[in-house]
Formats: C-alpha cells, structure tokens, sequence
C-alpha cells in the first residue's frame, strides 16, 4: 500500500492545472480473478463504497458486457451510482494497477464525465466497454488479483473548500447587554414612578412606587440622545422620568442596550413604546414598534380616521401609508362614511402617492414621490441617513444627498 503526500510545486501552477489531490482514488481488488465467470454478459460487482456523499461500486464483466459495441476478449468495466437520494456529475477514470503501484493499463480515454441521476439501485452506470484485453490483464496479476483504481473527482468547477474554522461570535454585544441595569458600573440612575394616573392597558394602580433603572451615559448618549439630555451633567446622577410605565421603561432601555423586545410584548404594547421611543429618541425601537402596529392592526371605515391622527401626531410614516392605502381603495365608502373635517393637514401628497401606487400597480426605483416608506427607509439606510420622519422629510433628505 502506498502513502500519498501532499504535492510539491515547482514554479507557479497554470490557472487550470488540477491537483492530483483533487482526485479521490479508491483501490479496488478483485481476488481469484483468473476463476471468475468470463462468460459474456457475466459480471461481477465489489462491495459498494462512499465518495461525496453517495454511494458506488466497481463492476466488471470479465469476458465482456456482451453489448453490440463490445469486442471479443475484451474486459468490460463500469462505475455505479448506488445512491437514490440526489444526482452528481463526476469525473473519473480506471487503471489497472501493478505490484508496484504503477498504472499497467488503461481505457482509451483518459478521463470519463457523466451525470449520475437519481434513481433505482442499479439503473446508472457508466464506464468502458472495451477496457483493457482479457490476455493483457492475466500476465498484470498480483497473486491471482485484479488491482483497479478508481480515479474520481466532482466535475464543479470551483476547488473543493477547506474546512470552515470555528470562531466564535463577538462577545461586545453581549458584554454591553450584561450593562443593563448593572449598578456597580452605573453612572446615573433614571427614576420612573408608577402612578395612578398611568392606567393605559394596565390595571389602575392604587399607589405610586418608585422604580430606579441604572444606566451608562456613554450607551445613552450614543443610542438615546434625547435621555442622555435629560441626564444633565455628570454630577447629577438621579433623573427623574414622567410619561411613561416602568415596564415600557424597562422595554425601550434594554433595547437601547443592544436588547430585543419580545415580539408578544410589542404586539400588547405598540403604542406605548411608539410613544416612548418617540419622546426619547429611540428611533430604529420606534420604528419597529411602528411595524407591529401595522400587521396586527386591521384598517375599518370606523377606525380609520383614529389610526390617521394618531400617525400624523407620532409622525409615523408608514402607519400613514397604510391609512391612505385603504383610503383610496375604500374611497367611495370613506367619502360617505367617515368626515374628513378633522383629518389633520398635509396629507393631499401622501393621499396623491396612494393613488399613483394603485394606478400604476406600483412606483419605479427613481419615482421616489410615489415610493414606499420601507423603500425610501431602506435607501436612506444604506446611505446611514436618518430613517424617521414623515413621506417629505424622507424624499428631501434623499434629494439632499442624491
């Protein structure tokens, strides 16, 4: 048995040189060969092996396949694709092998390539027919056996792909996570009082308490700039918080600190956090609470006007988007349903975009009047320009920096 060791290059390889250890080679050794059938038609199979992932085997015909394409005397030898799951095109080609590991014989062709289709065992085989003269190979045998290797390699162009390392994720998120509410490292503590006057999807509660948040200036001031105002200088280290629960507090400060908001909580809780991170300037926050208020919300003629100016007094663009949709898809019913006298100014160029958007079945890339809010965002995102605003502000931004 022979060791293969790595190849060493003299000089640069050409751009299409393949290594030789991009070959798989799998010996195959057919013992007593000299006493099996060499009837034509005969043949005779190995155990069957595992290369990329599926299964072959080696099978000769010692006498010949019996085929019309096959001579008298000659060897016949055919790769078999045994796996049923998937196909696979390889290449691949056989050597008769001597007692001293040289190639004695073998097919006309040097290299063989077909695609092995899934299917029933037995059903795709390819090879040669005419392989190598029956005579030729008995004076070859080593000790009465037949060596054969079978040179295989996938026919993907692209060299086979090292071992992907391990590296492990970075930890920093993680680490500034484990800050919230660390009083240890704190360097203000953020006071919010429950009171009775704040009963909004919560029970009324019959007395105020006090609950104390610790928290970094240096995350607050990068992530809620409005909050670390409030902060004042670095001598004041307790800050008083009003309008807000202490649970949506809690919420909109541990994803100031690289935290998720769980999805049943956003679901419960939309408007509070919209209005939270509105006031704090927790913008990306505002704007995912702003997204699960659109899919969980169903638009009606009777709730239409309620969900229009609660979008214009928090500046939610995209809630507005969705009010005008249904708007002008519903314009008949809208127009003798519901008054307009209290719809909140500014709104005939959004009302226009809807109309555009369902005439046209939807905007070009530079019609950026007519544009969805999530494809305005995700533009001004790409260029790291702020994502928040109403439809005008998102559109001059972009023109400003086009």
């Amino acid at each position: 048995m022979s060791i293969l060791h790595p190849a060493v290059d003299v000089g640069s390889p050409p751009r299409d040189f393949i290594p030789r250890q991009d070959w798989e080679v799998t010996p195959v050794q057919f013992h007593g060969f000299e006493d099996l059938d060499a009837s034509r038609g005969s043949s005779v199979e190995s155990p069957e092996f595992v290369r990329f992932g599926h299964r072959w085997c080696l099978g000769i015909f010692p006498g010949g396949n019996g085929g019309p394409f096959s001579r008298d005397g000659m060897v016949s030898v055919y790769l078999e694709h045994k796996s049923v799951e998937d196909s696979i095109e390889v290449k691949y080609s056989f050597a008769v092998k001597s007692s001293d590991g040289k190639d004695v014989e073998h097919c006309d062709r040097d290299v063989f390539e077909n695609t092995f289709a899934h299917g029933p065992e037995n059903l795709f085989s390819y090879g040669c027919t005419n392989f190598v003269l029956r005579s030729d190979i008995m004076n070859d045998l080593v000790h009465g056996t037949l060596l054969i290797d079978v040179r295989m390699r996938r026919s993907d162009p692209s060299p086979p792909s090292a071992p992907v390392p391990f590296v492990a994720e970075n930890p920093c998120g993680k680490m500034i996570l484990e800050m919230f509410m660390d009083e240890e490292s704190s360097d203000v503590v953020l006071e919010v009082k429950d009171g009775d006057d704040q009963v909004r999807n919560t029970r009324k509660r019959t007395s105020t308490s006090l609950v104390q948040f610790h928290a970094h200036r240096v995350i607050l001031k990068k992530c809620a700039p409005v909050l670390a105002e409030l902060c004042g200088s670095p001598g004041s280290t307790s800050v008083p918080i009003a309008d807000v629960r202490s649970e949506i507090f809690r919420h909109m400060l541990y994803y100031v600190y690289g935290g998720k908001v769980a999805e049943e909580d956003m679901k419960l809780h939309y408007k509070e956090i919209i209005e939270a991170a509105n006031k704090y300037g927790v913008v990306n926050l505002k704007l995912e609470a702003e997204a699960s208020y659109v899919m969980s919300t169903t638009i009606s003629i009777d709730n239409v006007m309620e969900h229009l100016l609660y979008a214009d007094a928090m500046n939610c663009a995209l809630l507005k988007e969705a009010v005008m949709d249904f708007i002008v898809e519903n314009r008949a019913e809208v127009l003798e349903k519901v008054s307009l006298n209290d719809a909140p100014g500014g709104v005939l160029a959004d009302l226009l975009a809807a109309s555009i958007r369902r005439d046209s079945g939807g905007a070009d890339d530079h019609e950026l009047n007519a544009m969805r809010i999530s494809d305005l965002r995700k533009k001004l995102h790409e260029k790291g320009l702020n994502i928040d605003g109403s439809r005008e502000t998102l559109i001059a931004t972009l023109k400003k920096n086009a």
